[in-house]
């Protein structure tokens, strides 16, 4: 079995370090500076209108980062222990006030089992709930690891995907998934609607009040 492919085993669930190669920590690390910071300040001291969003990004990233150690029942010493952070430095981070960078990212979520491409997918997202829905099934790190070995299987030929081509398979792909997922929820509902009957009958008062095992 080859390295890429244990990624996906225990529980279908790939490893936070899937992605720690230096190769793309430089990209996450130039995504993190583009969350925190946005454009670089004007002259004179004076933010731009993408640094303002930039403060904004971090304010959805520590809302999601709050969400989902709370979904995890974890204390923030806990996950400092786990980040090998004093515990006031992590709380700075968790407010999104201290330093951004793909390492601490990717440290957090070893110590939640979350999803770390997720986490930077909040900003353009502008959805800090997407990074909690995701912290289980790892969305994001599942997408770009198959990106990743498009890249690797076409290499440079990948500039000959047509954007409609693009558009059409990705759609496909989320229509495949909703569809899963309402199969889903339709087979249950299903299920219990053929079987919940069962009980009412095995229930339901004998004639004339009769108990079980009684005769008059």
């Amino acid at each position: 079995m080859t390295e890429k492919t244990c990624r996906f085993s225990a529980k279908n669930r790939p490893s936070c370090r899937a992605f720690s190669n230096e190769h793309f920590r430089d990209k996450m690390e130039l995504l993190c500076l583009i969350l925190e910071n946005g454009f670089q300040p004007e002259s004179g001291g004076r933010m731009t209108e993408r640094s303002k969003e930039g403060g904004g990004d971090m304010a959805l990233l520590a809302t999601a980062l709050r969400a989902i150690r709370k979904s995890r029942r974890m204390r923030t010493s806990e996950i400092a222990q786990a980040m090998e952070m004093p515990v006031r430095s992590y709380e700075h981070f968790e407010a999104g006030q201290g330093r951004i960078t793909y390492d601490r990212l990717l440290r957090f979520a070893e110590a939640t089992n979350c999803d770390p491409v997720a986490l930077l997918a909040v900003g353009p997202m502008q959805s800090p709930e997407f990074a909690e829905r995701c912290a289980d099934n790892k969305l994001m790190q599942i997408v770009m690891i198959a990106l990743s070995e498009l890249n690797d299987d076409l290499g440079e030929d990948i500039v000959y995907l047509e954007s409609g081509a693009i558009i059409g398979g990705m759609t496909r792909l989320c229509r495949d998934l909703a569809e899963h997922v309402r199969k889903r929820d339709t087979f249950a509902e299903t299920w219990l609607e053929q079987k919940a009957p069962r009980l009412h009958r095995q229930s339901a008062p004998r004639p004339g009040g009769l108990k079980p095992g009684v005769l008059r």
